[in-house]
């Protein structure tokens, strides 16, 4: 199987199982309600803030975040001092939960959807719920490590891309941003195949599945490459459809179709997501490495 016939494949797979859009969609809406909260005092006042109008875009984290970092109208430096100092509390908190939320609710979602896409069975909340459960706690800890992880390469890559534009001159800038960029795009491509090594090989050890990641991307690089630039696409096309042709066509008065509209491009988003999730999954599953099947998911076949 070639990169884009995982793509495609994949695409199918997140098709085939629409629930896990649909539950994806109203775990994120419920994720972003919890952020809200933190900062409803600030809300309270909606009139003062020209950026509540985002509300057009639906309920998500960055909107919170983006109503609660604009200032007041009124005009004049003091007044815009105290709406920040007013605010800064509420935003770090919302800002804070937004990533907690992101983190608890991406651990457990994952292992379930990996799952499913691994089996090819029957669609089942309770066995979703069940399998995600089982999951969660190692790939809580993949999100933990590489969140460290990326705080530590990317503080000693830029060190060292501090020194070499010092030491070398102005020049090296233009070599080094190319240079972290492919670094910062293959991190994440290795970490979100060892959870897909994790869950397909029915393994634990999250340093040997971040290991047989690692050998994967290096293995068949091209397929990987292929895989994740049509994602990365499809994901760019949507995204200029719904910001730059459907959004302006639509009155801010009409904020109820509007909100409904921004839903549908999250529901789109997360099936070009799990897409590349499947894809990810039949490629592993086509490499020739047989899945494990432990006594835990005969329990959840038989659910």
């Amino acid at each position: 199987m070639n990169g884009f016939r995982a793509y495609r494949e994949g695409v199918s797979r997140a098709a085939g199982y629409w629930e896990l859009v649909v539950v994806m969609v109203v775990v994120g809406l419920l994720s972003a309600l919890v952020a809200a909260a933190p900062a409803a005092v600030v809300l309270l006042a909606p009139a003062r803030r020209p950026a509540i109008q985002s509300v057009i875009d639906g309920v998500d984290g960055w909107m919170v975040i983006e109503a609660l970092s604009t200032p007041p109208i009124e005009e004049g430096a003091a007044a815009f001092a105290g709406g920040a100092g007013a605010i800064a509390l509420p935003a770090l908190l919302a800002i804070g939960t937004v990533l907690l939320s992101g983190w608890l609710s991406g651990a457990f979602l994952s292992g379930g959807a990996l799952r499913i896409y691994a089996d090819g069975d029957e669609f089942r909340l309770r066995r979703f719920v069940r399998t995600s459960w089982r999951w969660f706690g190692t790939l809580l800890l993949v999100a933990l490590l590489q969140a460290i992880g990326t705080i530590l390469l990317f503080a000693l890559l830029l060190a060292l891309a501090g020194a070499g534009v010092i030491a070398i001159g102005g020049w090296m800038a233009g070599l080094i941003v190319p240079v972290l960029l492919v670094v910062a795009l293959l991190w994440l491509v290795v970490w979100e195949l060892a959870r897909v090594a994790i869950v397909v090989g029915d393994r634990r050890n999250v340093f040997r599945a971040l290991g047989r990641a690692v050998s994967f991307v290096f293995r068949r690089p091209l397929d990987v490459a292929v895989l994740y630039a049509l994602s990365f696409v499809s994901w760019v096309a949507l995204y200029g459809l719904y910001r730059w042709a459907l959004v302006p066509r639509f009155p801010r008065a009409w904020w109820l179709l509007t909100f409904l509209l921004q839903q549908a491009f999250i529901a789109f988003w997360l099936w070009i997501r799990l897409g590349r999730w499947a894809g990810g999954v039949a490629l592993f599953q086509a490499d020739g490495k047989a899945t494990v099947i432990g006594a835990a998911d005969e329990e959840y076949r038989s659910d």
